[in-house]
């Protein structure tokens, strides 16, 4: 008798559940032998389904409370993909969304309890590929866009124990540093920094550690458009949850001014990206400011950060690229003043 007959369910017809893109063909395809070999229902899978809930409102992933658990996270990611590909007893679409939900959280965490390489879902990206397309048929409003971007990426995020990835960037901590500490190059001595998309506080972190290596105290703040990101950051770090706040961009009162504000302007649609950017200036920074944007990667024929900022009107103060010094990429930075 096979101990894990959701999973065998799924091995038999996969199509369904791949449709949802939590993985690819070739990541289940491997995964399959020891997620049936291992899942388990040890009795804890109603409360598990709690923690992953609780998890995607920004609470503690299900390995921080349950510890090293592999049989119950296979048993877990089981059912829910074999809910996901044959339905359950009185489905509705809510139940339906909300069972795909939990089983972009689930799938990472029996990767993680069976050392298996995380799963390559790639449902986030398609999904905000295609709500960016809807926007500009004219078939998404930008309430919906919004919603539905916070939806997918914020779950992506929840589904990873890596801070970078929770974050928003994949790779080890020597290319987060690289691609990030540029930020501390745009301006000079100790500074209260902004940074707008702060996600689950990372960044905040780094600067604030990377900036007392070079002597300098640079004193975080974070803006994060998700409530359930921003309830992350705070859990992650209590001793700034006063500093960290829920709002969007374009029309966020600050309750204070900074001397840097960090930011993207990919946080915000094309058509809203100069008011976005005059906002911050306007409202966010302390005469003198500096406004600062992500550092992105640029390849050949891509316009810079600085090209961006020109192109939308603005006169830009500054700029400073840096190349990686094995793979060459490069990235490079723009900064505004107020």
């Amino acid at each position: 008798m096979d101990r894990a007959p959701d999973w065998a369910k799924v091995a038999s017809d996969p199509a369904a559940f791949l449709s949802v893109r939590l993985c690819s063909p070739a990541w289940l395809e491997a995964a399959l032998p020891v997620l049936r070999a291992h899942a388990h229902d040890d009795g804890d899978a109603a409360r598990a389904i709690a923690v992953i809930d609780e998890r995607l409102a920004g609470g503690p992933l299900p390995d921080e409370v349950f510890g090293p658990r592999p049989a119950l996270a296979a048993f877990v990611a089981g059912a829910l993909a074999s809910a996901i590909a044959f339905g359950a007893p009185g489905d509705t679409r809510d139940a339906a969304v909300q069972r795909i939900r939990r089983a972009r959280i689930a799938l990472p965490w029996a990767a993680r309890a069976l050392g298996l390489p995380p799963p390559d879902a790639s449902y986030a990206t398609i999904a905000v590929e295609s709500l960016a397309i809807g926007v500009d048929a004219g078939r998404v409003s930008e309430a919906d866009y919004h919603a539905g971007v916070e939806e997918v990426l914020i779950d992506a995020y929840l589904a990873s124990d890596d801070p970078r990835q929770q974050s928003g960037k994949s790779g080890d901590e020597t290319v987060w540093r690289w691609s990030r500490e540029l930020v501390l190059d745009t301006f000079e001595g100790d500074a209260t920094l902004l940074d707008v998309g702060c996600a689950n506080g990372y960044l905040m972190e780094s600067l604030h550690c990377w900036a007392a290596a070079r002597g300098r105290t640079v004193e975080p703040y974070g803006l994060e458009i998700s409530a359930r990101m921003a309830a992350l950051a705070r859990r992650r770090l209590p001793q700034w949850a006063d500093r960290i706040f829920v709002g969007n961009a374009l029309d966020w009162t600050p309750p204070r001014r900074f001397d840097v504000v960090h930011t993207g302007l990919d946080y915000v649609l094309p058509h809203r990206r100069r008011a976005s950017i005059r906002h911050l200036l306007e409202r966010a920074l302390v005469p003198g400011g500096v406004l600062v944007l992500r550092a992105p990667r640029i390849d050949p024929g891509e316009p810079t950060p600085a090209e961006e900022l020109a192109a939308l009107g603005f006169t830009v103060a500054g700029e400073v690229e840096a190349i990686h010094p094995t793979t060459g990429t490069r990235r490079a930075t723009a900064w505004l003043r107020r």
